[in-house]
């Protein structure tokens, strides 16, 4: 079950009562709420700060996405719209399945087809669409 109560003091009109407090077992969401929100942050951090030259570190690097400065400079604003969609819709499934209160594992699968299916989503539609602006790219 993915709740249990537990037996928390509270001062009340002077006098120390206690309350019968429902919680849930916040540290098997945990891991959704954070990858949801790295989504978030990397995909608003990556539309504030877009690197403006091609490199070997930091921003949505891909052959396609490195043909081209124009390219490049496509795919950093594709792709952070992209992964903040991404990181929405993964925080939306944690509020569902909090809320509902799935059991660990329908919650777990969840979990990781959400983390797939953003990946996915990600790069399917960033590499469509440079495709489709940049169709002479030999890749």
């Amino acid at each position: 079950m993915l709740t249990r109560y537990v037996l928390e003091p509270v001062l009340n009109s002077s006098s120390l009562t206690l309350l019968l407090i429902r919680t849930t077992y916040l540290e098997m969401f945990l891991p959704q709420l954070i990858l949801s929100l790295v989504f978030v942050l990397a995909g608003l951090i990556m539309a504030k700060y877009p690197p403006k030259k091609i490199n070997p570190i930091y921003g949505y690097r891909t052959l396609r996405s490195m043909q081209s400065q124009e390219a490049w400079n496509y795919a950093q604003r594709v792709s952070s719209r992209r992964m903040v969609l991404s990181g929405i819709a993964g925080l939306l499934v944690f509020i569902a399945a909090w809320m509902l209160e799935f059991s660990e594992g329908i919650h777990a699968m969840l979990m990781i087809a959400t983390l797939i299916l953003s990946l996915v989503y990600v790069v399917y539609n960033v590499e469509r669409n440079l495709k489709k602006k940049f169709p002479d790219t030999r890749v």
